[in-house]
């Protein structure tokens, strides 16, 4: 099945999506000798805050893909 690219949403009609259907997500933890790595947003919601490096999973990706991708 080929997939084709679907142009970049507006905010407000990617919320809508959201909101529409459901959606699947990963966290990586990155650990090393020195410990977790973290990123700290730069957006909002939750400006200034650490987190784990995360994002969604794209239509027809597998998870192991994704891990990849967003390392």
């Amino acid at each position: 099945m080929e997939v084709k690219s679907i142009p970049n949403l507006s905010k407000i009609d990617f919320d809508g999506v959201l909101k529409m259907v459901p959606t699947t997500v990963v966290e990586v933890i990155v650990k090393n000798e020195n410990g977790i790595l973290l990123g700290k947003r730069n957006t909002q919601p939750f400006h200034g805050m650490w987190h784990l490096t995360g994002g969604f999973v794209h239509y027809n990706e597998k998870i192991s893909e994704s891990d990849l991708r967003i390392l």
